[in-house]
C-alpha cells in the first residue's frame, strides 16, 4: 500500500510530520521527476511543462546548523533566482533537510487532524 511515492508524502502529512505547504511542494517535485522519468520524449528544465510544474514552487528558507565537531554554524539559504533548475533543486534541498531534521525529533510531534471524523460508539 505504501510502494507509490504520492501515497508516502500523504502519510508523512496525516502523521503531522510536516505542514500542507511541504506536502504541496513534495507533490509538485514528485510530477517533475515523473515528467523526466516516464516521458519518453527528451526534457529538460526549458521544457514547457517542467517550467510550469517548477513555477509551483515558492519557497525561500534559511537554515543553520552547528557542526557538532568544531561547534562552527554553518548558514545556508536558498533564495529562488528565477530558473526552473534552481527552483527545482532548491526544492530538494529544502525537502530533504526538512525531513531529516523532522524524523530525528523526539518525541514525535501531534498527528495531523482526522480528515474523517470517527464513527460514533454505538
Amino acid at each position: 500500500a505504501l510502494a507509490a511515492f504520492s501515497t508516502k508524502i500523504d502519510l508523512g502529512f496525516l502523521l503531522g510530520i510536516y505542514g500542507e505547504k511541504v506536502r504541496r511542494t513534495f507533490h509538485t517535485v514528485r510530477e517533475i521527476r515523473n515528467e523526466f522519468a516516464h516521458n519518453p520524449q527528451p526534457r529538460d528544465f526549458n521544457s514547457q511543462r517542467i517550467k510550469d510544474l517548477c513555477k509551483n514552487i515558492d519557497l525561500t528558507a534559511e537554515f543553520q546548523m552547528t557542526n557538532k565537531t568544531k561547534g562552527v554554524a554553518v548558514k545556508f539559504t536558498l533564495v529562488p533566482d528565477g530558473t526552473p533548475k534552481t527552483s527545482f533543486l532548491n526544492a530538494i534541498k529544502y525537502l530533504l533537510t526538512l525531513t531529516d531534521m523532522e524524523t530525528k525529533k523526539l518525541p514525535l510531534r501531534k498527528p495531523a487532524e482526522p480528515l474523517f471524523p470517527a464513527p460514533s460508539d454505538v
